[in-house]
């Protein structure tokens, strides 16, 4: 499987570096990101004894930590905060969640620190005594834009989040506080 999305992601490279309008090449760039973190996934379970499931702290601090340094040009100006659990999760919850926290941590980066702007990324996982699960996310951004607070239509990455926390079978919700911060509830499988 790893090997597959390799090679799915080398082609979106190679399309990426034809087109020749700046949308359609970061449209290629933010479908290989995605395939990256489904590969990680299937590397970390690949090198891990269970093969079917992943520790969530060390798998969820490193998937954080590498976005924000992916993107370098605001390396020096977002301090990421992570709190996770020592557990596991098998690959039903770990693939959502991850792509998930890919989707969130990437809007963030896009769009809450414009201008090379100082920020913070949070993000907590908790297990409560029914076992289930809140992930909590954040960011002291510039938040939504007043006009486009209720229509999600138009991005992509916002769709994504909402289908990764069905996927889940979580309930997702935005809360309405400066800058970014959602809240999802879930039971682990």
């Amino acid at each position: 499987v790893k090997n597959n999305l390799q090679i799915v992601s080398s082609l979106l490279s190679l399309q990426a570096s034809r087109a020749d309008n700046e949308y359609v090449t970061q449209v290629f760039r933010d479908s290989q990101d995605r395939l990256q973190t489904m590969s990680s996934i299937h590397e970390s379970l690949y090198l891990n004894e269970s093969m079917s499931e992943l520790n969530v702290r060390d798998y969820l601090d490193q998937l954080v930590r590498d976005r924000v340094r992916i993107s370098a040009d605001i390396l020096n100006t977002v301090v990421v905060d992570v709190k996770f659990p020592d557990i596991t999760f098998n690959i039903e919850t770990m693939l959502p969640l991850g792509l998930l926290l890919n989707e969130l941590v990437t809007n963030s980066l896009k769009h809450a620190f414009p201008d090379n702007q100082e920020g913070k990324i949070t993000v907590r996982l908790d297990i409560l005594p029914d076992k289930s699960a809140v992930l909590y996310y954040s960011d002291n951004g510039v938040g939504f834009p007043i006009e486009n607070a209720g229509d999600t239509s138009k991005s992509i990455g916002l769709i994504l989040i909402d289908s990764f926390a069905m996927q889940l079978d979580g309930n997702m919700k935005r809360l309405d506080k400066p800058g970014t911060h959602y809240e999802l509830k879930f039971k682990p499988i």
